[in-house]
């Protein structure tokens, strides 16, 4: 049984050890980027577990006035395909409301065709083309309406 609760002090190595097993070198956060992520206005992170194990995680925060941003998602690839992203990013979408979010923001990808498809089928929308965002392949900026 999956269960998602808050970061807590202490998560970090865990977040660290999904990013390692998510994302190619370069592409990874790190440590000072979970730390800045936390210091933003409204920021959330949500840890997945299955048995005391640690094996997603969605980040956000309020980028502004009634728009929140979905800064990362991550399921390690074991896990994959049971639903978990869908869960953690429902759940960061209900925090960031919660912080009085109207719109949600995000990037990705253009080659992240899994992702593209979690977030459409979540109500979002691309609305800007965003080159070389991701310094070798362009990005795409979806946003949804809440």
């Amino acid at each position: 049984m999956v269960l998602l609760r808050r970061y807590r002090p202490g998560d970090l190595e865990a977040l660290l050890r999904v990013e390692e097993e998510s994302f190619p070198p370069g592409q990874r956060y790190s440590g000072l980027v979970f730390e800045y992520l936390l210091s933003l206005p409204g920021s959330v992170i949500l840890l997945a577990e299955e048995g005391g194990e640690v094996i997603g995680y969605a980040a956000g925060y309020m980028e502004g006035r009634g728009v929140g941003h979905v800064a990362s998602l991550a399921v390690r690839p074991a896990f994959r395909g049971r639903g978990v992203g869908k869960g953690l990013m429902k759940a960061l979408e209900a925090e960031l409301m919660a912080r009085g979010a109207r719109r949600l923001r995000l990037e990705v990808r253009e080659s992240n065709m899994v992702a593209r498809r979690l977030y459409e089928g979540l109500g979002y929308r691309v609305v800007a083309r965003l080159p070389k965002y991701y310094g070798d392949e362009d990005g795409l900026l979806m946003v949804k309406e809440l």
